[in-house]
C-alpha cells in the first residue's frame, strides 16, 4: 500500500509539475488528471508536445521505480483532448467543471483504442484548431481515427497518435 501510494504520488507529481501549456487542474482522481483551459484550444503541435514531456518525465519517474522496487510495471501515459462549452463552479477551494464536454471527455477514457499510450483528438477540438497535428508528428508515431457510440451521448469521431 505504502509503495503503491508513493508510485502513484510522484507520477500524478510529473504530469503535474511538466504542465507547460499551463492548463488548469479541475480534479485528480484516482490515477487520472482532469486538466482544462478555457477560451480558444492550444494547437494540434502544442497538444503533442505536452504529451511527450509529460510522457519523457513520467516514463523516467517509471524507470526509477522499476529499479527501486524491482518489479516491471506495465504504468503508461494517456491524453484525451475535447473541446466543447462548460461551466466553472466553485465548491470549497476547487474549480469544478460542468457540461457535456465533460462527461464526453470522462467517456472517451473507455474507449478501443489498442494502445497503452496515445494522444487522442476529438472532431469537435480538431474542428477548432488551426495547425493540423499530422504535420508535427514524430517518426514511428501513426494517426488513426475512429468514431465510437459513448452509452447515451452522441457518436464521437477522433484521431488518436499512437506513441506505444
Amino acid at each position: 500500500m505504502a509503495e503503491g501510494k508513493l508510485i502513484i504520488m510522484e507520477l500524478l507529481s510529473s504530469i503535474l509539475e511538466n504542465n507547460i501549456l499551463g492548463l488548469k487542474v479541475s480534479e485528480i482522481e484516482g490515477d487520472a488528471v482532469l486538466f482544462y483551459r478555457i477560451g480558444p484550444p492550444p494547437s494540434g503541435s502544442e497538444i503533442l508536445r505536452q504529451y511527450e514531456q509529460m510522457l519523457f518525465h513520467f516514463n523516467e519517474k517509471v524507470a526509477e521505480f522499476t529499479d527501486l522496487f524491482h518489479h516491471d510495471s506495465n504504468l503508461s501515459l494517456k491524453l484525451i483532448a475535447h473541446y466543447g462549452e462548460v461551466s466553472e463552479y466553485r465548491v470549497g477551494g476547487f474549480e469544478k467543471l460542468y457540461g457535456r464536454a465533460v462527461i464526453e471527455s470522462h467517456r472517451l477514457l473507455k474507449n478501443s483504442i489498442d494502445s497503452h499510450s496515445y494522444v487522442l483528438l476529438t472532431d469537435d477540438l480538431l474542428d477548432e484548431i488551426v495547425e493540423a497535428p499530422s504535420e508535427t508528428l514524430k517518426e514511428g508515431v501513426t494517426a488513426s481515427q475512429l468514431c465510437q457510440i459513448h452509452g447515451d451521448i452522441r457518436n464521437i469521431c477522433f484521431t488518436y497518435f499512437d506513441y506505444d
